[in-house]
């Protein structure tokens, strides 16, 4: 999966004009040329997943989801727990458990 952040070009999300109906939650714009040379790009299958995020600063921008499902996208936690033989620290009855029993 990469990691590195790929703006949406030629596709924008704006927030809706103050005077706007509450149903209305935004826009978007398109820059015609621009977004069909990048859905060219990026084509990998019948679809492309477009993210709207906030920036740190408040504003709203679009990326693409580079998501691909597999056996890459496992968290470490999951990985863990398919790891044979991994021992388990021993926890007596008093709540204490041996440092020697801790793997890490």
């Amino acid at each position: 999966m990469n990691t590195e952040k790929q703006f949406a070009q030629g596709l924008f999300f704006k927030l809706p004009h103050p005077k706007a109906p509450t149903f209305v939650k935004g826009g978007i714009a398109i820059k015609v040329d621009e977004f069909i040379e990048f859905l060219q790009a990026n084509k990998k299958g019948e679809w492309i997943n477009i993210d709207v995020k906030e920036s740190k600063g408040g504003k709203l921008y679009c990326t693409l989801n580079t998501y691909e499902k597999g056996e890459n996208t496992k968290s470490q936690f999951q990985k863990d727990l398919e790891t044979p033989n991994q021992e388990i620290p021993v926890i007596y009855e008093n709540g204490e458990v041996n440092p020697a029993d801790i793997p890490f």
